[in-house]
């Protein structure tokens, strides 16, 4: 069964496959949009962070006044004028190798990132669309169901009204007839609200309805889960912590720089004697700075990189364990409700055949209303199972899929 509106992207009346559904997902869905933005910006960091190795200019200007009671006046001479052009140069620090290499690790966590996300988006579409194809499938049935029993209810009016069965039959029909009827509506509101499931990751308007095709095709899922996304975006985690201790460590390091300016630099005083020399030039030099004492701030970051760090890999090690169960867990689900589906397609069958059976007796006189009604709803519960039995096995195939890292 399906419903159908225009949308804005498929033509009309279009069926749309779940692949249809996942490509639409991947080009309109803005959690994608939002990854992309994250790999620009740590594209843009590792510029920055290329650039800690190049000199840096700057120029510098200023203008003081200060009276020649107690200060010296050679220093000072009332006050000073600048104009610089300043240039620093790193030779040794040992923080921008780390840096540079953490910038690069936030570059493939950002893309991993996106690829994440993808894997994400495609488990929510899937799940959304199993989850609408068996509320359609759902309401198909208890409809054919109705329609059905309106039938029989039909017959059973007649044969009442003619004597040949009690009227008490009329009310047991009308009775299953409105519970079904409960039943359907629920599954109507099971449909529009699965729709709209479907639709917020394709990044479709929610007051559309689509046309789903009524099969499902996923592809094989690994055997292992060493290719889990989630593994790997702890992994990155790992490798930067352990740049930060990197960095931390740094800290100790001394920095050797080459420095240069050239420019003017003069007195109040000299500016206001004639003929006075002004100073204008340049200068070169190397300065070295080496930490010597902080308190201890730097080894107190040292030890809470190195127990961030120690703490991470102890997570490692648990989400993997939660993973793994995870994967063999929904592997048993998987082959037990196969199972399942599977002796329920027999009891199906069987369920039918008794129907049939029981539904031509009863014109006979054969067998009474009560079994006829019985069989009719078992055989509608077995339907309904079925399909229920057959989306979680479709569920748990595509969490599978997940688990095990499928990108595609």
């Amino acid at each position: 069964m399906s419903l159908l509106l225009i949308l804005s992207k498929p033509a009309p009346g279009q069926t749309l496959s779940l692949d249809d559904c996942l490509r639409l997902a991947l080009q309109e869905n803005q959690r994608l949009v939002s990854a992309g933005y994250g790999v620009n910006a740590a594209e843009q960091q590792i510029k920055a962070a290329g650039a800690l190795r190049r000199p840096n200019l700057s120029l510098t200007a200023g203008a003081s006044f200060a009276p020649l009671t107690g200060l010296d006046p050679a220093l000072t001479e009332g006050g000073e004028y600048e104009g610089l052009v300043e240039i620093k140069q790193p030779l040794y620090d040992g923080t921008i190798k780390p840096a540079q290499q953490q910038a690069e690790v936030n570059l493939r966590q950002a893309t991993h990132a996106k690829t994440r996300a993808a894997a994400d988006l495609r488990l929510n579409v899937r799940l959304a669309y199993i989850d609408l194809l068996r509320t359609q499938r759902q309401y198909a049935f208890t409809q054919e169901s109705i329609t059905d029993l309106q039938s029989y209810l039909e017959t059973v009016r007649a044969l009442a009204y003619g004597g040949a069965v009690p009227k008490t039959d009329i009310t047991r029909a009308e009775i299953q007839l409105q519970a079904e009827t409960i039943v359907l509506n629920d599954f109507r509101t099971a449909v529009a609200v699965a729709m709209k499931h479907l639709l917020e990751p394709m990044g479709l308007p929610l007051d559309t309805t689509i046309v789903i095709a009524d099969s499902i095709a996923l592809p094989a899922a690994r055997e292992r889960i060493e290719a889990n996304l989630d593994l790997k975006e702890f992994g990155f985690n790992l490798e930067t912590a352990r740049l930060e201790l990197k960095l931390a460590q740094a800290e100790r390091l001394p920095v050797i720089s080459a420095f240069g300016s050239a420019g003017g630099w003069t007195s109040r005083s000299q500016l206001l004697e004639a003929g006075a020399p002004h100073l204008f030039g340049y200068l070169v030099g190397v300065s070295l700075a080496l930490p010597i004492w902080n308190w201890g701030a730097t080894t107190a970051r040292i030890a809470q990189s190195n127990a961030a760090l120690n703490s991470l890999q102890a997570d490692f090690t648990v989400l993997r364990r939660r993973l793994d169960t995870e994967y063999q867990t929904s592997r048993r689900q998987f082959h037990a409700a196969v199972e399942k589906l599977n002796l329920l397609k027999d009891s199906h069958v069987k369920a039918l055949a008794q129907y049939e059976i029981l539904l031509a007796q009863y014109a006979g006189g054969g067998v009474s209303s009560l079994e006829v009604i019985d069989a009719h709803r078992t055989l509608l519960g077995i339907l309904l199972q079925e399909e229920q039995t057959r989306a979680e096995i479709d569920a748990l195939h595509a969490q599978m899929l997940r688990l095990t890292g499928e990108t595609e």
